[in-house]
C-alpha cells in the first residue's frame, strides 16, 4: 500500500526541529563582554546530537539577531557572538538529542525496575524526550539509534507473568519505605486462601 506524503506534517517536523536547535544556540551564547563564535556553537550542537552545518548556525544567528538582544563583534574574525550588555536573564526550556536518547534508553530498561510512582513522576521528561527525537530531519540519526541496539540476555528469556497493576504499585510502595505487606494466598493444593504478613527485601 503506498502512502501518501504530508507536506503539513513535514512542515510541523520541520519547524519543530529549527526551534529545538535555536533553543540550544541561544542557551550557548554568553553574557557580553564573554563571547562564542558560530564554529563553537556548530560543534556545541554536533556534541548534543543535532545535524547541522556551519552555515546553518550562521543564518540562524543572524535570524535570531533580529528578536532578541544579541550582538556579534565583528571587528575581527571569527566574529564573536554575546547577549547585549544590558539584556535581561531568562530560561528556554530545552533538551537536547542526546539528553532525549538517553531518557528514552533509560526508561526502556528501568520500566520494570523503578516504583510506580517515581515512573509517573518522571512521566513527563519522558514524553518531552520522544517529542525531542520526533523533531524532524537534524536529530534523525540519534533517533534511529534505539533500533540498532539491544540487550539480549545469556540466558533463554521468559515471558514475564501479569500481575494487575494496584498490585506492583503496592509492592513498589512498600518495598520503597520500607514497610510491610499484608497478602491474602490462595493454595492450589489445599483450595482455601490465607492472610500473611510479609517483609518485601527485594524484587
Amino acid at each position: 500500500m503506498n502512502t501518501i506524503p504530508n507536506p503539513a506534517s513535514d512542515n510541523m517536523q520541520n519547524q519543530n526541529d529549527t526551534q529545538l536547535r535555536q533553543w540550544a544556540m541561544l542557551k550557548r551564547i554568553p553574557q557580553h563582554p564573554r563571547q562564542i563564535t558560530a564554529r563553537e556553537i556548530y560543534e556545541h550542537l554536533e556534541s548534543e546530537g543535532f545535524e547541522v552545518t556551519k552555515r546553518t548556525v550562521e543564518r540562524d544567528l543572524l535570524s535570531l539577531s533580529e528578536i532578541f538582544p544579541l550582538q556579534s563583534n565583528e571587528r575581527s574574525r571569527p566574529y564573536g557572538w554575546s547577549w547585549n550588555k544590558d539584556a535581561a536573564a531568562f530560561a528556554l526550556p530545552s533538551m537536547s538529542p542526546l539528553q532525549a536518547l538517553t531518557l528514552e534508553l533509560a526508561h526502556d530498561h528501568l520500566a520494570t525496575l523503578l516504583p510506580a510512582s517515581l515512573l509517573d513522576t518522571l512521566g513527563p521528561y519522558f514524553k518531552c524526550a520522544h517529542g525531542v527525537l520526533s523533531s524532524g530531519e537534524g536529530v534523525k540519526k540519534l533517533a534511529n539509534w534505539r533500533k540498532k541496539v539491544a540487550i539480549v540476555p545469556s540466558s533463554q528469556p521468559l515471558i514475564p507473568p501479569h500481575y494487575p497493576e494496584e498490585i506492583i504499585e503496592a509492592v513498589h510502595s512498600a518495598l520503597l519505605s520500607e514497610q510491610q505487606l499484608e497478602i491474602s494466598y490462595a493454595s492450589r493444593e489445599q483450595g482455601e486462601t490465607k492472610n500473611y504478613r510479609v517483609h518485601p527485601l527485594g524484587m
